[in-house]
């Protein structure tokens, strides 16, 4: 592997030579390594050199063209962020493949230390203000300039439908056993789309989102505690209510239970990070938001079971089935909840006024 990072470090015209590296483990989709390299004048210098998946992400070079417009908008526009930083090639490319056919990138390292405790109100808010903020600095970007790096990624309608194609297919004859799922996802099928209706109707404005606004995607850093936001390569255009609903899944819950606590704390980050750039029919959907992209990845998990488990690497042959029935509890529970969190942003909207 020291060769390989050496070879691929002269492609990105890096100075010095690997001394060092260690798989970074937590990533489920690229493979990760944090390599240190030795400079002339004896200064160390950390990269991230990463390995794209490409059955995920087929056409790396739209990936990486989104990254560094995202990226080089926020540099040019606000340079007193901190954001990611790819390196390039002789020939001006984010990417390069190796003779083995792998497709490599390389980042500057960034000396990261947790600053909350997991699952604490506090962490909760700091991630709500980081993504509220990735919002407020890209508010002025023409998020069509954006291309699709997973097609119809947050189409829920289209996943509900395939859903029901795969569920009455039934290659692995396990339909039957999810009778009671995919009941419930035809129940709230409207309720879930409406929102990406009323999107493609021109209702909803039409932003750059991360889309996959989770804890592990902020980093602070070690010395001056800066977030950083990272993993952009699902970084499209599409509704910013559906980062403040899947954050909000995935940082505001206890339990299967979405924490009203937390879920306030969040909302008040995302808010006051976001700096009053959202509109009031953005806000005013946070709910269904958070609601609608539960059930949506309630259906994802549903048809990857469905269909062999290709996506969501699964520990065992029903772990993605209760991946899936954990998020149905948790839209159920949200439905229960949804005028005390209705009430929840309507008041952190008037306390960021």
């Amino acid at each position: 592997m020291n060769e390989t990072l050496n070879q691929i470090g002269r492609l990105f015209q890096l100075e010095g030579q690997p001394v060092a590296y260690q798989s970074v483990a937590g990533g489920r989709i690229n493979a990760t390594y944090r390599a240190e390299f030795h400079q002339t004048d004896g200064r160390v210098r950390r990269y991230m050199f990463q390995r794209i998946n490409t059955e995920v992400f087929p056409d790396p070079a739209t990936v990486m063209r989104n990254i560094a417009q995202v990226t080089d908008h926020i540099r040019t526009h606000s340079p007193q962020e901190r954001t990611l930083y790819f390196h390039h090639t002789a020939s001006g490319e984010g990417f390069v493949r190796t003779a083995d056919g792998a497709c490599w990138r390389v980042m500057d390292y960034i000396d990261s230390a947790p600053l909350f405790a997991a699952d604490s109100v506090e962490l909760a808010a700091a991630v709500g203000s980081a993504f509220g903020r990735f919002q407020y600095l890209l508010a002025d970007f023409d998020a069509t300039r954006l291309s699709e790096t997973i097609a119809a990624f947050h189409d829920t309608p289209k996943r509900i439908r395939t859903l029901f194609v795969h569920a009455d297919e039934d290659p692995l004859g396990r339909a039957g056993k999810i009778g009671q799922e995919l009941a419930y996802i035809r129940a709230v099928s409207e309720k879930a789309s409406a929102l990406c209706v009323r999107y493609a109707q021109g209702g909803i404005p039409c932003r750059v989102t991360h889309n996959d606004t989770k804890a592990a995607n902020v980093l602070f850093e070690r010395d001056t505690r800066t977030p950083v936001v990272i993993d952009l390569d699902t970084v499209m255009a599409g509704m910013a209510v559906y980062d403040f609903g899947d954050g909000a899944r995935s940082v505001a819950q206890t339990d299967g239970r979405m924490d009203s606590v937390k879920f306030c704390a969040y909302t008040k980050g995302f808010l006051s990070g976001a700096a009053g750039c959202l509109t009031r029919e953005e806000t005013g959907t946070f709910v269904l938001g958070t609601f609608s992209v539960t059930v949506e990845l309630a259906v994802r998990y549903l048809d990857d079971y469905l269909t062999g488990d290709y996506y969501f690497a699964p520990h065992s042959s029903t772990h993605n089935l209760a991946r899936a029935r954990s998020l149905i509890a948790l839209a159920q529970d949200i439905t229960e909840q949804e005028a005390e969190l209705t009430q929840i942003v309507r008041a952190a909207e008037m306390a960021c006024l």
